[in-house]
């Protein structure tokens, strides 16, 4: 079982161990079924084998950084080809010596050394167990696209893979087995929705975040340009009133000069009505000659204004010219 799962088959079709291991990474672990039978001898087999504690090395190509958070513990669900000889991976079969690939360093627990038993004996494999479980450890790149990861095997808080002697003891209990890892494996997989449906409700709070998170900033430029036109307006207003005290300011200064200037016309105009009202000084006449003729203020037409009610009209005409001088 061993060497039939080491052979590499014909190139236009997939070996045994891509296949199985295809089916092992499946979500639906009914898709085992079939595999049952020939995984029984070949766990069986490696069982046999004792397990050896040492670090082995994987390279696959790529940078798979992202999927190993340091510290993270995670689990390989399939059978895993390392080797214990660092320069095997060199060959461009496998990792190669150019572009981006990442370099596995793991700490093993169980690996099973096939040397003795692979198709290819030189590659000095060692296989690691289907539901391995590691640990992250830390993370190193070089310079020429090299990532290296640190894992350490470290035991599951459950047991994901019995032994093949306490998975098949007899055929009376094969059935109780197969329901045992049934139930186990229906527990993996309702564990596994729920995870997803998990993993879809958070991705929904983050649409959702992120578009309030844009809504949100388009408001906060909103309010930013807002502010300006406010500002702006402010520095208009402020000027405005500025202006207005200005404006203010000569309105006094003008009010004041025509105070200033009323003040002076209520006072000529005080002058004037003393004039007015005072009496004229009558004028000295000379007495006529005894040999003019004397004659009676009946004998003249007309009658004649004094000297004061002359004085008295020109003064009220001076008075009202005086009122409309500007």
């Amino acid at each position: 079982a061993i060497i039939l799962y080491t052979i590499e088959w014909d190139p236009s079709h997939p070996s045994l161990y891509l296949v199985l291991n295809r089916s092992l990474r499946l979500e639906d672990r009914r898709k085992l079924v079939p595999w049952f039978s020939f995984l029984k001898l070949l766990l069986t087999g490696l069982y046999k084998l004792p397990s050896i504690r040492c670090t082995v090395w994987r390279g696959v190509r790529g940078d798979l950084r992202s999927q190993y958070k340091l510290g993270a513990k995670m689990t390989w669900w399939a059978f895993s080809s390392c080797t214990a000889s660092i320069s095997v991976l060199e060959s461009e079969q496998y990792l190669g010596t150019s572009g981006t690939r990442t370099l596995f360093a793991i700490e093993c627990l169980n690996g099973k050394d096939i040397k003795r038993h692979s198709y290819f004996a030189q590659e000095e494999e060692i296989l690691l167990l289907p539901c391995t479980h590691f640990q992250v450890i830390s993370h190193l790149s070089s310079n020429d696209n090299l990532h290296i990861i640190h894992l350490r095997e470290i035991t599951p808080p459950f047991m994901l893979l019995e032994p093949p002697d306490a998975m098949f003891a007899d055929s009376n209990n094969d059935k109780a087995s197969y329901e045992q890892l049934k139930a186990k494996l229906e527990q993996v997989m309702d564990e596994n929705k729920r995870l997803t449906t998990q993993c879809k409700q958070q991705q929904t709070q983050i649409n959702k975040l992120e578009s309030e998170n844009q809504i949100l900033n388009k408001n906060y430029a909103d309010y930013e340009n807002e502010m300006e036109r406010l500002k702006k307006k402010s520095r208009q207003a402020d000027k405005a009133v500025e202006n207005l005290k200005q404006e203010v300011d000569e309105s006094d200064k003008l009010n004041e000069r025509l105070q200033v200037e009323i003040q002076n016309l209520r006072k000529e105009i005080e002058r004037l009505k003393r004039t007015a009202d005072r009496p004229p000084e009558r004028q000295k006449t000379s007495l006529p000659a005894p040999s003019e003729r004397l004659t009676t203020a009946s004998s003249f037409p007309t009658t004649r204004t004094t000297g004061s009610d002359e004085f008295d009209l020109s003064g009220k005409q001076l008075y009202r010219n005086r009122l409309c001088m500007p």
